[in-house]
């Protein structure tokens, strides 16, 4: 039986404002004691957004298993909008409401539909 397991990036450094922020010191040594739990998976394929904190969480796991990390730019995050500075209550107020979204951002509601869709491609 396959088995696809499913990650969310490691801690980002949130004082970077855009996208492509990188991971925390305690975010790169989280993700290199990630690496210990696959190392009997037998995983052999790693796929990943095109983030970078994505990209360094799964690097460790990579290096290991001596594979490469293939990049899907069709694995993205929503849209938040503008900058948000307290992410936690912006996070806890979508998951209480699947059509909250600040003005320029995403829903959950809008996301989940794609996201099917999305995997589908990949696999």
């Amino acid at each position: 039986m396959k088995q696809i397991y499913f990650l969310r990036h490691s801690i980002r450094d949130s004082s970077v404002h855009h996208e492509h922020a990188p991971l925390t010191i305690e975010g790169q040594q989280l993700a290199r004691q990630l690496s210990k739990f696959f190392i009997d998976k037998q995983i052999k394929q790693i796929y990943s957004s095109p983030f970078q904190r994505t990209i360094d969480t799964v690097k460790p796991t990579a290096d290991q298993l001596a594979l490469a990390i293939q990049t899907v730019d069709s694995f993205s995050e929503r849209r938040v909008g503008e900058w948000v500075a307290d992410f936690d209550s912006f996070s806890q107020s979508q998951w209480l409401d699947f059509d909250y979204k600040h003005l320029n951002g995403e829903s959950h509601s809008m996301t989940s539909k794609t996201v099917s869709i999305r995997l589908l491609k990949v696999f």
